[in-house]
């Protein structure tokens, strides 16, 4: 049942375009929290910003 969860909720990241939502969407799915969740999107800010496009 677990690794039902979990493979659907790949496929669902697969599907997600945004690595920044992307890592709220699984922060939520894991954590079920407010907290996490913003705690990811800033996360996913800081990320982002660390990343240089060529």
């Amino acid at each position: 049942m677990a690794s039902n969860h979990i493979h659907d909720l790949g496929e669902r990241m697969s599907s997600v375009k945004d690595e920044q939502l992307s890592i709220v969407l699984i922060s939520q799915e894991i954590f079920g929290s407010d907290e996490y969740f913003t705690a990811a999107k800033a996360l996913g800010s800081y990320m982002r910003c660390q990343v240089v496009s060529p």
